[in-house]
């Protein structure tokens, strides 16, 4: 399995673990392209690999972004509050992650790279519907 679906895996289990953050997700988190029938407020994640750079040893080390987009209700409030606990929950030590990427690399570092809080061009029973993006950078020694 790719290191990237390994990293979506634990994102999701993380999430489904944690009851505060599962509690505000009543639409749960997917990954990629969530239905946007999907209840409110639900989030979509994507990771992708950015650099990779090979060693001598035939190792590399590769930087993933983890992107996390939230989609609430009317109230930035929500999708704020939504963003700050992937924050904390993401950006913590590494050894939650670590359990599951064990065989394919370890994880030398989480860093948060960047968030938005904006209205989406769609409304939802005349209502704004409001999005919110945080990215991350996970830097990886993978083993060959």
């Amino acid at each position: 399995m790719a290191l990237n679906a390994l990293i979506a895996r634990a994102v999701k289990n993380r999430v489904t673990a944690n009851a505060q953050l599962s509690a505000l997700l009543p639409g749960d988190l997917h990954y990629g392209r969530a239905d946007t029938s999907a209840t409110r407020p639900f989030a979509s994640m994507t990771v992708e690999e950015k650099e990779r750079e090979y060693d001598s040893g035939g190792g590399a080390l590769v930087q993933y972004e983890l992107t996390v987009t939230v989609y609430g209700k009317q109230r930035a409030r929500n999708v704020g509050e939504i963003l700050q606990l992937f924050s904390a929950l993401l950006s913590r030590e590494v050894g939650w992650l670590q359990v599951v990427t064990d065989q394919l690399g370890a994880v030398l570092s989480v860093v948060p790279t960047g968030s938005t809080l904006t209205e989406d061009d769609t409304e939802e029973f005349g209502k704004d519907v409001m999005v919110g993006r945080a990215t991350w950078l996970l830097i990886v020694n993978e083993y060959t």
